[in-house]
């Protein structure tokens, strides 16, 4: 029984120490969440979805020319 605990702590920590900025998120969304009566309404959710909608779409074109310049410079530099 008690290596099962150690085994959750264990992930727990790897999560945590592997993904400390998503963790940080977390906690202030909730300590906000706690201060001000309206961050979790259904109202700033749909604005934080469509604003997040915008930034994603410029991230996934940026990410594209990222990706396909590097693959024309690998293949330019080999030749």
């Amino acid at each position: 029984m008690e290596a099962r605990k150690d085994s959750f702590g264990k992930k727990v920590w790897k999560f945590i120490s592997g993904n400390p900025i998503v963790f940080l998120l977390l906690i202030a969304a909730i300590v906000v969440g706690t201060l001000k009566d309206n961050f979790f309404s259904w109202a700033n959710m749909g604005n934080l979805m469509s604003n997040t909608a915008v930034r994603f779409l410029i991230a996934l074109g940026v990410s594209g020319c990222l990706i396909t310049t590097s693959a024309w410079c690998g293949a330019s530099s080999t030749a």
